[in-house]
């Protein structure tokens, strides 16, 4: 291919291609570190608890945990890009820490709620759940490093594939 067949090709590609490409890239590599903050959330602590309770089979209970953690749209400003990492809800709790509102407690699949308490067992329809204290457990820092170590190569991976597209 000569020069000025190149430069034409690159043309055809354009602006919009090299954004496109460079946007993708980038929502594939903060997918990444999505998968890493998630991962750890349901490694310990509260995640764990809650996302081994609510995937337990000889409980009954399926369902994804609310654990959510989203990818935050991609701008660009001048030659930068950017864009985040966000947490809802309960994911959010498990990063900064604090405490959850009181709430009651109803039997669901039986009639009672049945539970150890002061070495006796107790029986209720209903309990009133005063809420309690979670600890911080930071782990955005390191999905965000890993998105960051991801974020290179699959923009070169989307621009290489932008570039044979047309024909170089």
């Amino acid at each position: 291919m000569s020069p000025a067949d190149a430069a034409a090709a690159l043309r055809a590609l354009g602006a919009k291609g090299l954004k496109r490409a460079i946007t993708n890239g980038m929502k594939r590599g903060l997918s990444v570190g999505r998968a890493q903050a998630l991962k750890d959330l349901r490694s310990k602590g509260v995640g764990r608890a809650l996302w081994l309770r609510r995937n337990s089979k000889k409980k009954g209970i399926s369902g994804t945990p609310p654990l959510v953690v989203t990818v935050g749209k991609v701008r660009q400003s001048g030659g930068e890009y950017s864009s985040s990492l966000q947490e809802k809800g309960m994911a959010a709790l498990i990063e900064k820490g604090g405490r959850t509102k009181a709430h009651k407690i109803q039997a669901k699949g039986s009639k009672l709620l049945h539970f150890g308490s002061g070495g006796r067992w107790s029986f209720a329809k209903v309990v009133s759940h005063p809420g309690s204290m979670v600890q911080a457990q930071p782990h955005l820092a390191r999905a965000a490093a890993a998105a960051g170590a991801a974020i290179p190569p699959q923009i070169d991976a989307g621009i290489t594939a932008a570039i044979r597209e047309v024909g170089l």
